[in-house]
C-alpha cells in the first residue's frame, strides 16, 4: 500500500510544500494544481521522481500495519470468543 500510493504522496507533499513556502514578494506565483503538480514532478525527474522516498515510506508504515493488525485481530479474537 504505502509503495503503490507513493506518487500520490510525493504529489500532495508538494502541493503542501508550495501552500507553506513563502515568497519574497508574495505575488506573481501562480499556485499549482495536483495535475500540474504531477506534470512538474514528471518534468522534473520522470516516473522514478513519483517513487522518490517510497523506501522510507515503506519502511514507516510495515511496522505500523504489522502492530495494527495485530492488535486488532487479538482484540477481534477475544470479542468474539466471549
Amino acid at each position: 500500500g504505502a509503495f503503490i500510493s507513493a506518487p500520490a504522496d510525493v504529489v500532495v507533499v508538494r502541493l503542501i510544500k508550495q501552500q507553506t513556502q513563502k515568497s519574497g514578494d508574495g505575488d506573481g506565483e501562480k499556485k499549482l494544481g495536483a495535475a500540474d503538480m504531477a506534470k512538474l514532478v514528471f518534468e522534473e525527474g520522470g516516473v522514478p521522481a513519483f517513487f522518490r522516498g517510497s523506501t522510507e515510506r515503506v519502511l514507516y508504515w510495515a511496522p505500523a500495519i504489522g502492530i495494527f493488525l495485530t492488535a486488532y485481530c487479538q482484540i477481534r479474537h477475544a470479542l468474539i470468543a466471549a
